[in-house]
């Protein structure tokens, strides 16, 4: 769910949702396939700043929810495929683990909109010296991720 789709969602009254993805690993410990659940997000795009000027996180209620799912703090950049070496290791500097597109304006907009938001997905690819791509097989690992988001919506629905 991109920002502007969540804050029609929060104008029609929807009051959670679960965003759900991959994110490329910044770090040795996140191996490709590794499910994980962003618990904060850096600003580092322009979009969420559009939303806010503090720190994004998910909803605590929904993370505790999430259980074991390794957790991890994320960073968005503005163009896909745009991540230099210098970025990636400034991205690192500040924390973060996994990045991607969307998870920072999600948690941004979600926050801003009233909206309960918890983002979870797994690791396509591994940006260290050695890229991993992610031309692999990821049926697995993403019939993990849905049933882990199922999972989520049940512990929820309860």
């Amino acid at each position: 769910v991109c920002s502007s789709d969540l804050e029609e969602l929060a104008c029609l009254g929807v009051k959670t949702i679960i965003g759900y993805g991959a994110v490329g690993g910044l770090t040795a410990d996140l191996a490709q396939g590794t499910q994980i659940v962003i618990d904060n997000a850096l600003l580092t795009d322009g979009t969420s700043r559009s939303y806010t000027d503090g720190p994004v996180r998910a909803d605590t209620d929904l993370l505790d929810l999430a259980g074991s799912i390794t957790r991890v703090t994320g960073a968005t950049v503005d163009a896909i495929y745009r991540e230099t070496p210098e970025l990636i290791d400034d991205l690192r500097s500040q924390g973060a683990q996994a990045i991607n597109l969307e998870v920072t304006p999600f948690y941004a907009a979600g926050k801003t909109c009233g909206v309960r938001c918890l983002w979870l997905g797994y690791v396509s690819d591994v940006l260290l010296d050695d890229w991993q791509d992610w031309f692999e097989d990821r049926s697995a690992w993403n019939e993990t991720a849905t049933r882990n988001c199922v999972d989520l919506v049940t512990a929820i629905s309860r």
